[in-house]
C-alpha cells in the first residue's frame, strides 16, 4: 500500500482507516492533522495514543508484506462429483456445468479420492464443498461423500463443514432432510426476483422449463424448515438492481445473501463507467436496510458486507481473496487435482490423488497478490482478487468490479461503526 492510513467519508461520516491494522477512527481535522504529521515525521511530538496506532501500523504493514503462504497441505476441499449440470447460465464460467468435460464421479472415486485428502489434511478442521456441475444430479454420490467424510473425520478427530451450491431446481423434501442431517450449509442460486431477468441469465438447459417459477415452490419448501437458508447472487450489467432483489430475498425469509461479480470474458458482462453511479447506490440502498435491521434487531447475513465484520472487530486482515494454493484444493470427478472449482481446466491441473500436487510455475506467480491490489487501501478487508480473477479477467472488467468492491468496504465499515455507536449488543451476531 502507498499509503499508512485512509480517509473515509460514509454515510455524512468521516473516519480514518488503517488498513494493515484494520483500526477505524471516527475522524475530524485535528485527528487528521496530527495522524498525517505522525506517519510523515517519525520523531514529531503527538499524542501518545496516536503514536502507538502509528507504530501498530507500521509494524503490522511490515509483518503482513513479508507474509508467505504455508507449504502445500490441505484444510479446504471443493469436490466436483459431475461434469453436467440441467441449467445453461448465460455467464457459466464452467461451460454448461462441464467444464470441457464428461465425467461423473462413482463412489469408488470419491472415496479414493477423501482418502488422499485425509492423508494431508493439515490441522483439526475441514470444509468440504461439494460442488458440480449440479451436485444434485448425482446425490447417490453425493450422500456418500456426506457419509464417508464423516467417518473419516471421525476416525480422525477433525471437525468438518459441509457446503454446496445448487441451481434449486431438484431439492426435493428427502435432499433437503438429508442435507439438514449433515448440517450442509446449502445455497441456491437466483440472481433476480424478476421472472424475465432471471430466467435470461439462467436458463434451463431443455429450454422450456423456467428456474424462476421452479424455484417458487422448491423455496416455500427450503423456507418451511425456519432454517438459516442462503441464496447466492452474481451481479451483472443485465440485474445491476441486485439490492432490490437481495431485499426481496430477506423478506421472503432468507438468512444470508451472497453477492459476487460476474466472471466472465464475453462483452454482454463487462461493465461500463456509467453502471458506476447506479451500483454504488444499490450498495447504498442495501448497506441502508442492513441497518434498518440492526436498529430492528432482525438479524440478516451479507457477503461481503457483515461476513467482513468478524475480521474487522478482531482485526484479522485477509491475506488473499481465497486460499486456493494454500490450503484449498478442487477434485475432479476421476481424481484430478486443481486450485479450485473455476479453474477446472486442464491447463490448470496441478496433480491427481496418485501423484499428489505440483503446484507449475504458472500457478506459482499468480497465486500472489497482483501489483494494484497491493497498493489499495481496502486490500486487507477484499483480499485482493482471486486467483481465478488474476489469470482470466478482462483488465477494464477487473478495474470497475475493484471499484465497487473498494465501495463495499467503505459501507462495510460503516456498518460495523454503527453497530458499535448504536447496538453494541447485536455485534455479537457476526463473531466467531
Amino acid at each position: 500500500m502507498k499509503d499508512f492510513y485512509k480517509t473515509l467519508e460514509t454515510f455524512g461520516k468521516r473516519f480514518i482507516f488503517l488498513p494493515a491494522s484494520m483500526v477505524l477512527l471516527e475522524s475530524n481535522a485535528g485527528i487528521e492533522k496530527m495522524i498525517k504529521y505522525g506517519f510523515e515525521y517519525p520523531n514529531a511530538d503527538v499524542q501518545e495514543n496516536i503514536k502507538q496506532l502509528i507504530n501498530i501500523e507500521k509494524d503490522t504493514k511490515k509483518y503482513l508484506e513479508k507474509f508467505k503462504p504455508s507449504e502445500k497441505f490441505i484444510n479446504s476441499i471443493q469436490i466436483n462429483m459431475i461434469n453436467a449440470c440441467n441449467m445453461r447460465c448465460k455467464y457459466c464460467f464452467a461451460d454448461g456445468g462441464g467444464h470441457h468435460k464428461n465425467n461423473v464421479m462413482t463412489k469408488k472415486q470419491a472415496k479414493s479420492v477423501i482418502d488422499y485428502v485425509f492423508e494431508h489434511v493439515n490441522g483439526d478442521e475441514l470444509s468440504v464443498v461439494i460442488i458440480g456441475g449440479e451436485p444434485m444430479l448425482n446425490m447417490p454420490v453425493f450422500e456418500y461423500i456426506l457419509h464417508y467424510c464423516e467417518e473419516k473425520a471421525l476416525e480422525k478427530n477433525i471437525s468438518i463443514r459441509f457446503a454446496t451450491t445448487t441451481n434449486g431446481t431438484l431439492l426435493d423434501k428427502s435432499k433437503l432432510q438429508l442435507l439438514d442431517s449433515y448440517n450442509v450449509a446449502a445455497m441456491i442460486s437466483q440472481d433476480s426476483c424478476d421472472k424475465r431477468t432471471n430466467d435470461y441469465l439462467r436458463c434451463m438447459a431443455n429450454d422450456k422449463e423456467s428456474q424462476y417459477d421452479i424455484l417458487q415452490e422448491k423455496k416455500q419448501l427450503l423456507l418451511a424448515q425456519q432454517k438459516k437458508r442462503a441464496v447466492h447472487i452474481t451481479i451483472t450489467p443485465l440485474n445491476k438492481n441486485f439490492a432490490e432483489t437481495a431485499i426481496c430475498f430477506y423478506e421472503e425469509g432468507f438468512y444470508h445473501v451472497h453477492l459476487d461479480f460476474v466472471k466472465s470474458e464475453m462483452p454482454e458482462f463487462r461493465f461500463e463507467e456509467n453502471d458506476a453511479g447506479f451500483i454504488k447506490r444499490q450498495i447504498d440502498i442495501l448497506s441502508e436496510y442492513i441497518i434498518e435491521c440492526i436498529d430492528k434487531n432482525k438479524v440478516i447475513s451479507c457477503h461481503p458486507f457483515t461476513d467482513d465484520i468478524n475480521r474487522i472487530h478482531n482485526r484479522i486482515p485477509r491475506i488473499r481473496k481465497c486460499n486456493a494454493l494454500d490450503g484449498l484444493y478442487a477434485f475432479s470427478p476421476e481424481g484430478s487435482i486443481y486450485p479450485c472449482d473455476v479453474l477446472m481446466y486442464d491447463e490448470y491441473k496441478i496433480g491427481n490423488i496418485n501423484a499428489g500436487i505440483d503446484i507449475n510455475m504458472k500457478m506459482e506467480k499468480t497465486g500472489g497478490v497482483s501489483d494494484e491490489c497491493s497498493d489499495c487501501w481496502a486490500r486487507y478487508i477484499c483480499g485482493g482478487k482471486c486467483l481465478a480473477e488474476v489469470i482470466n479477467s478482462v483488465d477494464e472488467n477487473q478495474k470497475f468490479i475493484c471499484s465497487m468492491r473498494q465501495y463495499m468496504a467503505e459501507r462495510t465499515l460503516y456498518i460495523y461503526y454503527y453497530i458499535q455507536k448504536n447496538n453494541p449488543d447485536y455485534l455479537k451476531n457476526y463473531l466467531r
